[in-house]
C-alpha cells in the first residue's frame, strides 16, 4: 500500500473513533452537585437560617433521590420521558416539606427561584400549563 492509502485508513480510523466518543451522551450531575447548586443558590437568595438550610437540604436530596429511581426504572437510552405525574407528586410533596419550614416571603421567592433552577433541555418548551404551586399571601 501506498502512503495515502495508508494516511486514508488511519483518518477514517481517528474519525470514526472520535464520532462514537461523541455519540456518548454526558453523565447526568449527582445528586450531591445538584444538591450543592440549589443549596448555593437558594441559601444565597432566600437568606435561610441553619434549620432552613438544614431541613431544604433534606427534602431535595429525598426528591433527587426519588427521581434517579423514577429514572433507574425506565429502559436504557434514549430513555422515556420520565412518569411526569409521578414526577410532579414528588415536587409537591418536597415543596410542602419546604413551605412549612420558610416563611411566607421565602416561600414565595423560592418558588421563582426553583423554576430558574429546573433543568435546561434543549429544543423542549416548557408546559403551557405550569404547575408550580400558587404565591403564599404575606400574614401581616
Amino acid at each position: 500500500m501506498n502512503k495515502k492509502s495508508v494516511f486514508s485508513i488511519a483518518l477514517s480510523l481517528v474519525a470514526s473513533a472520535f464520532m462514537m466518543v461523541q455519540a456518548q451522551p454526558p453523565k447526568p450531575p449527582s445528586v450531591e452537585e445538584r444538591l450543592k447548586r440549589v443549596s448555593t443558590t437558594v441559601n444565597k437568595e432566600l437568606a435561610l437560617n441553619a434549620q432552613q438550610k438544614e431541613q431544604l437540604a433534606i427534602s431535595y436530596k429525598n426528591f433527587f433521590v426519588a427521581v434517579d429511581e423514577l429514572h433507574a426504572k425506565q429502559s436504557p437510552p434514549p430513555p422515556p420521558p420520565a412518569n411526569k405525574a409521578a414526577v410532579e407528586k414528588l415536587a409537591a410533596a418536597r415543596d410542602e416539606k419546604i413551605k412549612a419550614v420558610l416563611s411566607a416571603e421565602q416561600y414565595n421567592k423560592y418558588i421563582t427561584l426553583e423554576k430558574e433552577l429546573r433543568p435546561k433541555h434543549k429544543g423542549v418548551h416548557p408546559p403551557k400549563d405550569d404547575k408550580m404551586p400558587p404565591p403564599v399571601e404575606a400574614n401581616n
